[in-house]
């Protein structure tokens, strides 16, 4: 298996600047990879190459999640295939919940709880416009608008407050609606034009979302949101997308 990283961005302008910052512990950091090649999800338990786990589950052209779709605390494997969603809830590479959601040709999908009631929702970015499948009423999606054609959206929690926010990386800078408002309240430039795996995750446990980009199994992380590189993981290869990053007190 090749050494691995997690980000969700490809390839930028590294920062010159040598790496500063607070540490993240790699004891209790967990990084969840998707790839493609094989239909394959790894998951790097507690920082340590010698607790990798594997999960077949998916097709060429599948694209991989990773969230708690049940409410139980526990984050488990998802697919979108062109429209359709596929949930292993049972984590075992079967898919137990399927729904259609989405299907356009430049949808991309993603999954947080965003309406608060401890269930991941489906959600489709769609060229500036944001459809959430929320779990208390899936037949009425809700509809944000942020971004535009060609931005990367993530959803994480920027401010601390405990509520998901609508982001989008554009070449090199990262915009955020912590108000769900449609306008930008944060913002801050890490990667480049030409980075296409990036991720926000909470990676020190502190309540709020640094950015990071994954870049040829690398996860290259801004632990203090200036630009610069404070910490880099190995963990994947340069076709494998990074899904998620959990780091727990």
């Amino acid at each position: 298996m090749p050494c691995l990283i997690i980000a969700i961005l490809a390839i930028g302008a590294c920062s010159s600047r040598q790496p500063t910052g607070p540490a993240i512990s790699l004891a209790n950091l967990d990084l969840v990879l998707y790839r493609p090649s094989s239909s394959t999800f790894y998951i790097r338990h507690d920082g340590s190459d010698k607790s990798v786990t594997s999960l077949q589950f998916g097709a060429p052209g599948d694209a991989g999640l990773w969230a708690d779709f049940t409410g139980s605390g526990k984050a488990v494997p998802a697919l979108y295939r062109k429209g359709t969603w596929l949930i292993s809830t049972h984590a075992d590479g079967k898919a137990n919940i399927t729904f259609g959601f989405g299907g356009e040709t430049h949808d991309i999908p993603l999954a947080a709880d965003v309406d608060g009631d401890g269930i991941a929702d489906p959600t489709i970015f769609r060229v500036g416009t944001w459809f959430v499948r929320g779990t208390r009423n899936p037949a009425v999606p809700l509809e944000f608008h942020f971004g535009q054609d060609g931005d990367i959206p993530l959803m994480a929690d920027f401010n601390g407050d405990h509520r998901i926010d609508f982001a989008v990386f554009r070449k090199g800078t990262w915009f955020i609606d912590t108000k769900r408002h449609g306008k930008v309240d944060l913002t801050f430039d890490f990667g480049g034009a030409d980075d296409a795996h990036v991720i926000a995750a909470d990676w020190n446990a502190n309540g709020q979302a640094v950015p990071a980009l994954f870049r040829d199994g690398s996860w290259l992380v801004d632990g203090k949101r200036d630009g610069s590189v404070t910490q880099t993981i190995a963990f994947g290869g340069s076709s494998d997308v990074p899904l998620a990053a959990f780091a727990r007190k």
